[in-house]
């Protein structure tokens, strides 16, 4: 049906409208409801695909629940201020003078108005109230409690109660600075809603805090609790290091005994706050880096929450589009019954920056990519985000712009207007059970510290991976998942339920691709790959690889010395190739020189040679293993490990070997080819994603430096984008880059000769037909298309011209076509042109 309209059945799901209290600048009531109509308003064709609706408010730093005496005449602490509340006692080296906002804030206004606990709870009232008449959701309101000395000044963390500031995160790690979930108060005799009498000594954090909250939702109307930044997850949620690892070693039974700590505050918190909701922002990090260097008991947690934290914002700050889509996934990969949050950052109400217009410079790159995101579950079936959080609807100084809503709505409803309704090309198998088990144990936490860490670096160099499934719900699938997508795992433990789904996948056809250590495999997983245990080795090792490399343009390459460090990386490397026919190059059946074969059928891809003259397999691939193909990367953690940075700061490729750029060139072997040419060795890559929607793929991508260029393959061929033009050669397509992309793909061509191809699109003009585009450029080409399933296609030929002339709707298909699986057409030998329409077929009655 012809038809532009976004489909019937789509939903955005919950939209949270988080917001400081700084847009009420007046507390007249109408004031007040003025605030609140232009807030609904604003985002009003947003809330016409919404679910529902709540308000997150960011009254303060959560003190003003540790504070609330039952008084609603008391005056809150609110935040009202531009930058650090609580700054540091000394300035930070950036800013040696303390002029910057980390050491002398401001006030976002002249005299802001004092508010108290009854004026808050009017705002709470007027929320609800307006919200219900203009979008007709019973809108909820959230409270937010926040570990950290940004938000308000806290007389309560930092004075009376240091005790429970444990933490050193912000800034250069000053000490006692963020507040610990599992932290014991001191007695006080300070009257608080829930203790009249004060505080007894040795109460539990959990357990103030709980009955607290309890008290103020109860009296202001609060509906539900958000616990920021990490708190309840970890004592230093922004850091690589933590209380089981600090950079150097892990620490015995850390693991086990933090993560019961961490999980006695959940119960602590809800024993003292019965049927409360919470929901969280969780770390910056992922799931396998706070269980190894946090010991955050990720799956205890969720059994309190309705659904697990969304994307962290921090992306937009440092960049680390990998880490926070790592991060994200791996916290998705399991859930809690209602799901999992998306979160967008639009405008942040303290530090002022409005990361829609400065930081992303209104480009929606990191709305599309991880909303390209397909969570899996047993049945194979996408899970769609719960809802959408927007950090903040306010500005630094209490604005509303309504220009921000109206230039990001759209994007937003675009992405999920096809949200990925089936696996992508790349899917990760993510060992959520797996490391919960091992993860807290000092012999195997560097495991899984690297595990996530080496995926990171592989996400960062350009791999397409954004298709996750858990362990547990791989192995209740991994029969009907095998030869639907490669599938990106750790190898796993003898004798295990992991195990015994990988080898049931490779025997059903799967496309499989191993990462890690194999200290704890079988015989028999060892013996498809071709390796066996040898002496372990560490430092820096040169690296021989027959893979595909990128391109330099100024000269030189990328250095082929690797650096791994036993302690990062799950061990050292410890594998050798096994019974070795010879050491000569030979020519595999994908047509690439491998370094040598085992039994003619394993190919030995990458080797490591150590500064001693012994040699390490590094990565193999077997073109048959099973009934499917294999491959392993070893893997080495990808950065310079200093314990005192918050994140690693990863490899200088001029240096160093990136080790993630190895599962992004072994992917090509199953034929996902992804080929960076840049114009320097050190130029960052871009992240290229796939997602599938409709039968269509939809190319996703950001390039943090616009002048490389990038090539892409995929099984079907050469992905030619709509409205775009590319150069293709060897069933590869080769585009210039601009700093984001999210295009619809339905043509593939497999072409040996090189020319330029272009998908224009051309409007229907026809009864019958939805939509049109032609394919120009092709020389001996077999195209496949992609079909919108229940529709019907026309396909005309054009072999010495354009076409692209007003009559071509008229012509029928001229040529041809192979009907295949999937919903595909494959058109075989095509010089010139294609034009291919589709549509429903409806037939009008003609008016003469």
């Amino acid at each position: 049906m012809y038809s532009f309209e976004y489909p019937k059945n789509m939903h955005v799901g919950r939209v949270c409208l988080e917001m400081s209290l700084k847009p009420f600048k007046s507390l007249d009531q109408d004031y007040i409801e003025q605030v609140c109509t232009v807030l609904f308003d604003q985002w009003r064709e947003l809330l016409l695909k919404a679910t529902g609706c709540s308000v997150l408010l960011w009254t303060a730093d959560g003190s003003e629940i540790l504070e609330y005496s039952g008084n609603l005449d008391d005056e809150i602490e609110w935040g009202r201020y531009l930058g650090l509340a609580n700054p540091p006692s000394r300035p930070q080296s950036f800013d040696p003078q303390g002029i910057g906002l980390h050491s002398s804030p401001r006030y976002y206004m002249d005299n802001p108005p004092v508010i108290t606990y009854g004026d808050l709870k009017r705002i709470i009232s007027a929320l609800k109230r307006i919200g219900k008449e203009i979008t007709g959701f019973d809108v909820t309101v959230g409270e937010t409690f926040d570990p950290g000395p940004e938000f308000a000044k806290s007389d309560f963390k930092y004075n009376r109660h240091v005790e429970i500031s444990k933490g050193a995160i912000l800034g250069e790690k000053e000490a006692n600075r963020w507040v610990h979930c599992t932290s014991i108060l001191k007695g006080d005799t300070r009257k608080y809603a829930a203790y009249p009498n004060g505080i007894p000594d040795g109460t539990h954090l959990g357990t103030f805090l709980g009955a607290q909250y309890r008290e103020l939702a109860k009296d202001l109307g609060f509906d539900y609790i958000w616990f920021s930044n990490g708190f309840g997850f970890s004592r230093d949620s922004w850091n690589w290091t933590g209380e089981c690892f600090n950079g150097r070693e892990f620490f015995d039974g850390a693991g086990e005994r933090v993560s019961k700590q961490i999980l006695e505050f959940w119960h602590k918190f809800t024993e003292a706050c019965p049927g409360v909701r919470i929901e969280t922002r969780g770390s910056n990090l992922s799931t396998g880096m706070d269980i190894a260097a946090h010991g955050s008991p990720l799956s205890s947690i969720y059994k309190f929450l309705p659904f697990a934290p969304p994307n962290s914002p921090w992306a937009a700050i440092d960049a680390q589009f990998g880490l926070e889509l790592v991060g994200f996934m791996s916290h998705i990969a399991e859930t809690p019954k209602e799901g999992y949050l998306f979160r967008y950052y639009t405008h942040d109400p303290w530090w002022i920056n409005s990361p829609w217009f400065d930081r992303y410079n209104r480009q929606p790159h990191d709305i599309y990519i991880p909303l390209s995101v397909a969570r899996l579950d047993e049945n194979l079936k996408v899970m769609q985000p719960y809802g959408i959080n927007f950090l903040t609807a306010d500005d630094s100084f209490g604005n509303l712009p309504r220009r921000c809503p109206v230039e990001v709505i759209p994007h937003l409803l675009d992405a999920y207007s096809h949200y990925p309704d089936t696996a992508g090309p790349v899917t990760w198998v993510y060992p959520f059970e797996q490391y919960h088990k091992i993860g807290f144990k000092k012999d195997r936490a560097s495991e899984v510290l690297f595990g996530d860490w080496f995926i990171k670096s592989a996400v960062d160099e350009g791999m397409p991976l954004n298709t996750v499934i858990s362990d547990s719900n791989f192995i209740k699938s991994a029969k009907a998942l095998a030869g639907r997508t490669v599938l990106v795992m750790p190898v796993p433990d003898e004798n295990s339920e992991l195990e015994s789904a990988f080898m049931e996948a490779l025997s059903c056809g799967a496309d499989i691709i191993l990462y890690g250590p194999a200290d704890h495999a079988s015989g028999t997983v060892k013996s498809l790959l071709g390796i066996e245990t040898a002496a372990s080795l560490e430092g820096e090792f040169r690296i021989e690889s027959c893979l595909p490399k990128d391109d330099i343009v100024l000269g030189g390459e990328m250095s082929q010395i690797l650096k791994h460090s036993a302690l990062l990386s799950g061990g050292g490397l410890n594998t050798r190739f096994k019974n070795t026919d010879d050491s000569q190059q030979k020519e595999s059946d994908k047509g690439i020189s491998c370094l040598n074969k085992h039994n003619a059928e394993i190919l030995q891809v990458v080797k490591a040679v150590h500064q001693s003259g012994e040699e390490r397999v590094y990565g193999v691939f077997r073109e048959k293993a099973l009934s499917g193909r294999l491959a392993w990367i070893r893997g080495s953690f990808p950065a310079e490990g200093n314990p005192a940075a918050r994140l690693p700061q990863n490899f200088k490729p001029s240096e160093y070997v990136m080790p993630g750029t190895f599962l992004r060139s072994v992917l090509s072997l199953f034929d996902v080819s992804i080929h960076f040419t840049r114009r320097e060795a050190d130029d960052q890559s871009p992240m290229v994603l796939y997602s599938v929607s409709g039968n269509a793929y939809y190319v996703t991508g950001y390039a943090p430096d616009t002048t490389c260029r990038m090539s892409l393959r995929l099984p079907d061929g050469a992905p030619i984008m709509m409205g775009s033009d590319c150069i293709v050669k060897n069933d590869t397509a080769e585009y210039t880059l601009t700093r984001w992309w999210h295009t619809e793909c339905r043509v593939f061509v497999k072409q040996k000769e090189e020319s330029k191809v272009s998908c224009v699109i051309k409007p229907s003009v026809f009864p019958g037909t939805d939509r049109r585009l032609y394919v120009n450029g092709l020389v001996n080409a077999d195209v496949v298309f992609r079909k919108v399933p229940g529709t019907l296609i026309k396909v005309v030929h054009f072999p010495y011209s354009r076409g692209i002339g007003d009559a071509d709707k008229f012509l029928d298909t001229n040529i041809e076509y192979q009907e295949l699986d999937g919903d595909r057409v494959l058109c075989r030998n095509i010089t010139g042109s294609l034009m291919i329409s589709w549509g429903t077929g409806e037939t009008y009655k003609l008016v003469y």
